[in-house]
């Protein structure tokens, strides 16, 4: 099971689902760089595109072969190994287990055998996700053991990619947390030699591999942030949804009086 190869790889990742969530994404040529890391070049305009992730950094909890549990290792080895046989697209799998004790090895070959035929029967269209939530009233079929899963299909996964998240937390008022990165992020940006018409700063949440989702709540969509970006934006990799930020003292064309969700 292979993680990103760098950290090009994972940015290049998200950009892509942020190009598939926004709209206004130009028709552009698009340049790889640092600080900025990708420029967006239309007939019109550069366009300097900064990407961050927010993390839980006191429970980062990711899922690797070599670190985790030997129950979870041998499941996801497994469930890859008939993905593969049976010529499935690269897929990425995030798994919250239900119940953190061990499995005995009927229930172990049990639970492989149904996640591997709950993520066939569910498999999503390119370049689009299914996440499903354990409501636990059709134990027949699904397990106990898992709470949630989310499968992500998309053409810049490369090869089978699992995370396996055991000590999940929310959070939905995280203002402070992005402010501070949003400063972190006008630091590096005002340091660019590179030129650029425009800057925006995309933030995306990947929790999803470390046990913490960060979903926003009114408030936090709604707070005004400071900043020397032209537009933000949160992406909620975990429910594909993507929110245009407000930013404090800055008009932002086509930005309700309310929260701007950019895609349904």
């Amino acid at each position: 099971m292979k993680d990103f190869q760098n950290k090009k790889e994972e940015e290049k990742f998200y950009l892509s689902i942020f190009q598939k969530l926004y709209n206004e994404y130009p028709d552009c040529i698009r340049e790889d760089h640092e600080n900025p890391d990708f420029i967006l070049i239309s007939k019109i305009k550069k366009i300097g595109i900064e990407l961050t992730k927010i993390i839980d950094k006191k429970k980062l909890r990711k899922f690797s072969f070599t670190e985790r549990e030997a129950i979870w290792d041998n499941i996801a080895e497994n469930i890859e190994m008939k993905l593969i046989k049976n010529g499935i697209d690269p897929l990425h799998i995030i798994i919250i287990p239900g119940v953190t004790e061990r499995l005995g090895n009927k229930v172990k070959t049990r639970l492989i055998n149904r996640l591997y035929d709950f993520i066939i029967e569910n498999l999503p269209a390119r370049n689009f996700n299914f996440t499903f939530y354990n409501d636990f009233d059709n134990n027949n079929y699904f397990p106990f053991e898992i709470s949630y899963i989310s499968i992500l299909r998309y053409d810049s996964i490369l090869s089978h990619y699992f995370f396996v998240s055991k000590n999940r937390r929310d959070y939905n008022d995280f203002i402070f947390e992005l402010q501070q990165l949003i400063y972190e992020k006008d630091k590096k940006i005002k340091k660019s030699k590179l030129k650029t018409d425009e800057n925006w700063l995309v933030v995306y949440e990947k929790g999803i591999g470390g046990g913490s989702y960060y979903s926003p709540s009114v408030e936090t969509q709604q707070h005004e942030y400071e900043s020397s970006f032209k537009k933000l934006f949160y992406l909620e990799t975990s429910k594909d949804k993507l929110f245009e930020l407000k930013l404090k003292n800055n008009i932002i064309s086509n930005m309700t009086s309310d929260i701007k969700l950019v895609n349904n």
